[in-house]
């Protein structure tokens, strides 16, 4: 993640427009005479986001106009994704056709990978939580069709959005070590993304979501039977979500993560034992992430009624 500059009422235009114009991506910004001009951004990382708090004030009646066309992504490839909060002040925002005004606990979001306009009234506050493309899609299968949407800031749902990053910009602030914040970013993202799915999804949208992210998860974990250091845990990080949102997603099909890990292992080992690539029990049982052969053993005879020993004999005789 980029390493941001900070600016302070007084810095300037110049100084505004290399912090906000050239860091975060490449956007050109109308120039502003400095009389009466002001402006402050401060940056600080949270975990694998950043969170940014941003405000303008603009001499007379115009607008601070940003924009980033389709040269400007040619020459910077950058494509994260803002979460915006309205902390005052007006902003208007316009992306893939659809055009809304931000203003006092709204919520936002917005395409880096894509051309927008923005506009920032004569005075405008504001909070952006910005979150890697990946990360971001894995916590909302449907991003792409959410920029450019606003949450009405009186919504319960906007109200702790709001709240929350509001939260996490003083924590980020406060010096705390980097390894808590670690822990926190993708619980604060998946409440965020929760946020914003429930408050812009039809239910049937958020349903074929949660089956894709679930779908997801276990091509994961089919691609590591093998690994039997796999535990809650070290699966969410993995995929990027928190472990709350881990076991909801498998809950839904009656399940925890560990056991349907557990019985895909038994299935794929019993596979293997049938098709005779393993002479031995305990080949099969370290293949595939099983550490105690006397566990695997028992295991196996309760899912199949028959123990591995019984399949290594039948294939001999």
């Amino acid at each position: 993640m980029n390493a941001y500059d900070v600016v302070n009422p007084g810095d300037g235009f110049e100084r505004w427009h290399h912090a906000t114009c050239r860091n975060y991506s490449h956007t050109e910004a109308r120039p502003m005479a400095e009389p009466g001009f002001s402006a402050s951004v401060a940056v600080h990382r949270f975990g694998q986001l950043a969170i940014s708090r941003n405000s303008s004030r603009v001499p007379g009646a115009g607008h601070l106009r940003v924009t980033r066309g389709p040269a400007d992504i040619r020459r910077d490839l950058r494509d994260d994704i803002f979460l915006w909060v309205g902390c005052g002040g007006t902003i208007f925002f316009e992306q893939e056709g659809r055009a809304i005004t931000l203003q006092a606990g709204d919520l936002m979001l917005m395409d880096q990978a894509r051309p927008f306009t923005l506009a920032f009234g004569q005075t405008s506050a504001y909070t952006i939580v910005i979150v890697s493309r990946e990360l971001m899609q894995s916590h909302l299968a449907g991003v792409d069709d959410m920029v450019a949407r606003r949450i009405d800031g009186r919504s319960p749902l906007a109200r702790l959005g709001a709240a929350l990053a509001e939260e996490c910009m003083a924590l980020s602030a406060s010096g705390e070590p980097a390894s808590p914040l670690a822990r926190i970013d993708t619980a604060a993202l998946d409440i965020w993304s929760s946020a914003i799915d429930s408050a812009l999804a039809c239910p049937d949208a958020r349903t074929e979501r949660r089956s894709q992210r679930l779908a997801q998860v276990k091509a994961f974990l089919s691609r590591r039977l093998d690994d039997a250091g796999l535990d809650v845990e070290c699966i969410a990080r993995e995929t990027y979500m928190s472990s709350r949102t881990l076991l909801r997603l498998f809950a839904s099909e009656g399940t925890t993560p560990m056991r349907w890990l557990w019985a895909e292992r038994l299935r794929a080992s019993r596979q293997a034992l049938e098709q005779g690539r393993f002479a031995r029990v305990t080949d099969a049982a370290l293949a595939f992430g099983f550490k105690d052969l006397s566990h695997f053993s028992r295991a196996f005879k309760t899912a199949y009624g028959h123990s591995p020993q019984q399949i290594l004999k039948s294939r001999a005789s």
